[in-house]
């Protein structure tokens, strides 16, 4: 059943991008995939916090604030699937909101998230959680008319009760800085403090408080092809924000063509220097592919600004839609289907409520 629900409903979505049929559909058949598993890697984990959360105290590893939720639905008689599939609502509202809010085409928006979050969203719930509300907080740091530092900051900062890994957001406030000289200086300080401090800071006692929770990432080693294969990745997203910048930048006032969403558009140069400063996580990422999930979290933001651009202008608009899905049928193939070491995909769709 849910194999044949996403198949519909991505292809409804595709047909019709801009509709919200298709959007609709898809979010629901997602919703379903997300809230309806039943067997996944993490999932025995997250079972037994929730059911020792009020006795034991749960999961130490696990945040406070997911904590205190779990903590509050065991206390009102909920079990895990149950609790589960509420927050995942909710974390679905936020990523539709994000959507419809920075986006005309919502139906390509959320086959781009198909193609890359989704999949391990069904394993990673905590990071799921997460990257709601920092995609949702993306409005008040790339739009400039609703642009607000301290929302911003409140948002990750929420994230981050429930998933730590989230305060790395934090320095997407360097985005702000106009001066791009400035910028790369800082970011060049950063890249050579992490080639040459790191490994003492991970292992200093002041920050014994997170030794266990990074422990995992820094203790094993990637190839030279994962090497090569995500320095492509970050390079070819990097080249397409800048495109996708300077076609909108291009268009002019008498362009033709669609309007690039009025007081909801992203700004190209914020969003080129967010992406400037992610590649300090890609530094992680050459060491632990796990830390890809710190980039993965921003590539629906990156996918809607790209879609804008495309929608920016009549010329080349075919082309330029099935070039972009190419890279997305590439992202899918390199970071779900390749180099996952068990079988997400399976887990995904076939243990799932639906299926009986």
């Amino acid at each position: 059943m849910i194999p044949l629900l996403l198949l519909v409903a991505t292809i409804t979505a595709l047909a019709a991008p801009r509709g919200r049929i298709g959007f609709a559909l898809l979010m629901l058949a997602v919703f379903a995939t997300v809230a309806g598993n039943i067997d996944n890697p993490d999932r025995i984990h997250y079972v037994d916090n929730f059911e020792g959360v009020r006795t034991d105290g749960g999961n130490a590893s696990f945040e406070p604030g997911y904590q205190l939720l779990a903590y509050s639905a065991s206390s009102l008689g909920l079990d895990y699937g149950a609790f589960h599939f509420v927050m995942t609502a909710v974390a679905l509202l936020l990523i539709a909101r994000t959507i419809l809010d920075l986006c005309d085409q919502p139906g390509l928006a959320m086959f781009a998230y198909l193609c890359f979050p989704f999949i391990w969203d069904v394993t990673q719930v905590r990071n799921f959680y997460a990257m709601a509300l920092i995609l949702f907080s993306m409005r008040y740091l790339l739009v400039e008319q609703r642009a607000s530092p301290a929302k911003y900051a409140l948002t990750i900062l929420l994230a981050t009760m429930f998933h730590v890994t989230s305060a790395f957001y934090l320095l997407f406030l360097l985005a702000r800085i106009r001066n791009r000289f400035v910028l790369w200086g800082m970011l060049a300080l950063g890249a050579g403090a992490y080639f040459t401090l790191f490994s003492e800071l991970v292992t200093s006692p002041l920050l014994a408080f997170i030794g266990d929770k990074i422990d995992v990432y820094t203790t094993t080693e990637t190839s030279m092809v994962t090497k090569l294969s995500v320095g492509t990745f970050y390079a070819a997203s990097l080249v397409m924000i800048w495109w996708a910048g300077r076609r909108i930048a291009g268009r002019g006032p008498a362009a033709r063509g669609p309007a690039v969403m009025g007081v909801w558009a992203i700004s190209g140069p914020l969003i080129l220097n967010m992406n400037l400063i992610a590649g300090l996580s890609i530094l992680l990422t050459l060491d632990n592919l796990d830390f890809i999930r710190l980039f993965r979290n921003i590539f629906l933001i990156n996918c809607i600004f790209v879609i804008n651009a495309i929608r920016s202008r009549r010329s080349g608009g075919m082309t330029l839609t099935l070039s972009f899905l190419l890279y997305l049928v590439v992202t899918f193939t390199g970071f779900v289907v390749v180099t996952s070491t068990s079988d997400i995909i399976g887990n995904a769709i076939e243990n799932n409520a639906i299926n009986g």
